[in-house]
This record gives C-alpha cells, structure tokens and sequence, in this order.
C-alpha cells in the first residue's frame, strides 16, 4: 500500500492514494511523537487506523495502529518538488 501524507496546515491534512483521499482527523504531537486518526479504504473494506511516529529530519518512522495494536510499520519520507 503506498500513499502520499499530505499537511496543508497543523490541524488539517489528508491521505493520498490509489483508493482516494481520506481527511486526517485528530492531528498531534506529544514531545517527539506526531500521531492521527484516518479512515482508509484497502482492498474494498474501510478501516479506521491511528498513525504514531517519529520525525527525523526529512523522514519518519512509526506505526499504523487498529483499536491500539500494532497492524503496520510505515516508513516516510518529504517529498521533494
């Protein structure tokens, strides 16, 4: 599954793929964690995921998160224009 993390402002953004765009939803850091809640549609079922990362620098690493268990490892990084 690949998809674009597009921030238009703090509180405000949205996912890009293949399946559509779906509007981020509670947007957040605490300390050096940046997390929000997304519904996505992958493969014809709609799920409701929480992402909890870590920027460094250009890139960030964290978690896609269903009813708070680990589903998958994300790895991003900025893209350049």
């Amino acid at each position: 599954y690949s998809a674009e993390l597009i921030i238009d402002s703090p509180t405000a953004g949205k996912l890009h793929s293949a399946e559509g765009d779906a509007e981020l939803r509670n947007i957040g850091s605490d300390g050096d964690k940046f997390t929000f809640d997304v519904s996505v549609d992958y493969q014809g079922q709609k799920y409701d995921v929480t992402f909890a990362g870590t920027p460094n620098g250009d890139e960030m690493n964290g978690d896609l998160l269903m009813a708070g268990a680990p589903v998958a490892t994300v790895k991003c990084k900025k893209a350049t224009k």
